[in-house]
């Protein structure tokens, strides 16, 4: 019979092994993609959309992704390759769209998309209006904003300033 000093040293010492062969996968990980940021935390992320050369993304509005910006009033989360949070593009009029990045400038979490006029935060409810300029909450900064314009005649909404986070 094992004595219970002697058992417990065993299930320590193998939780410490444990936990050190996990954080060995971790680190792994991290030096099998550097570019993926601090072992894949904080990275920028490789899929979604991919700007050209310029740093800019043209959508057709007749598209099935972005049919929900046709008119204003709608808005849709876009990802896009280098940010780690998706755009959010709001048609604000027949001739004017905001193309904004979700991320909270309180803590960087996840912005909703607009409902009744604002955009909010579900971290610690800080809200935005459609402009992204900070209204209440702790948020103090405004959202990052890209430029971004409506051809009409063609149905293309053009975002640009893309390069770089």
């Amino acid at each position: 019979m094992v004595s219970t000093t002697t058992g417990r040293r065993r299930f320590m010492t193998r939780s410490v092994k444990a936990a050190i062969a996990a954080w060995m996968a971790v680190l792994a990980r991290g030096a099998a993609d550097p570019a993926s940021g601090f072992f894949g935390l904080f990275g920028k992320k490789k899929e979604g959309l991919q700007p050209g050369p310029d740093g800019s993304l043209k959508l057709n509005l007749k598209d099935e992704p972005y049919r929900d910006i046709l008119e204003p009033g709608g808005a849709i989360k876009l990802s896009v390759q280098g940010h780690k949070r998706p755009l959010i593009i709001i048609r604000t009029a027949e001739q004017g769209v905001v193309a904004l990045s979700s991320m909270c400038t309180h803590m960087g979490c996840e912005v909703d998309l607009p409902a009744e006029g604002y955009i909010d935060c579900p971290c610690h409810d800080s809200h935005f209006d459609l402009s992204g300029k900070a209204q209440s909450g702790p948020a103090k900064e405004p959202l990052q904003r890209f430029p971004s314009t409506v051809d009409i005649k063609e149905n293309v909404v053009t975002i640009s300033g893309l390069i770089g986070d």
